[in-house]
């Protein structure tokens, strides 16, 4: 088998994968949580914002973005509240302007069933009630899987859809006695090799 073919095939199963799994029902906590990381696309300057469920730590949504400020997160909370077919009771960010025009926006005006969503905009790594030690993590995961594999090449890279299906089904996570989010969040993959279980599934 050529490099190439090896290369087209590992960009094409984790977009497949990825349309596939949004289909499977999450049971989900009723907080989320939400932060950004600075990522270099051939030396441009570029945002990933990153929506998970705080006690289950499934990625639930994820963007690309120009810019930090002044960033548009409504469709980042939009496709989390669809992902897991509900409205979170709190939502914890750092004071970053667009979650809460986002959350005013998505989890409170056009709240269907009328359900009372707090956004938490005062999170800090000090605070022990309320921090987002858990989406700082998170990011720290998402720079260790990137820093060896020599940055990224554009914006609609699989790279990152790659690296959350690994995230999501099949990285153990110690702190959650080696079960994996998707684990928490109420999906059990069977077999010995959890990629060739979602590649069969998703086929």
């Amino acid at each position: 088998m050529s490099a190439n073919t090896v290369r087209r095939r590992v960009e094409k199963f984790p977009a497949s994968i990825s349309k596939f799994v949004k289909n499977i029902p999450l049971i989900t906590s009723e907080r989320y949580s939400a932060d950004e990381l600075y990522i270099f696309i051939k030396g441009i300057l570029k945002y990933l914002f990153t929506l998970n469920d705080a006690d289950t730590r499934v990625c639930l949504s994820h963007e690309m973005a120009e810019c930090k400020d002044g960033h548009n997160a409504a469709e980042l909370l939009i496709e989390a509240a669809k992902r897991a077919d509900k409205t979170p009771a709190e939502f914890l960010t750092d004071k970053l302007l667009s979650y809460g025009v986002a959350h005013k926006d998505v989890y409170t005006a056009n709240n269907p069933l009328d359900k009372t969503s707090t956004h938490v905009a005062d999170v800090y790594i000090n605070n022990k009630k309320r921090n987002n030690n858990i989406q700082e993590r998170f990011n720290g995961t998402i720079r260790a899987f990137l820093r060896p594999r020599r940055g990224i090449k554009k914006k609609t890279t699989m790279l990152i859809e790659g690296f959350m299906t690994y995230y999501n089904f099949i990285r153990p996570h110690s702190s959650m006695k080696g079960r994996t989010p998707a684990r928490m969040a109420g999906i059990v993959i069977n077999g010995t090799n959890e990629w060739e279980t979602l590649i069969a599934n998703t086929a």
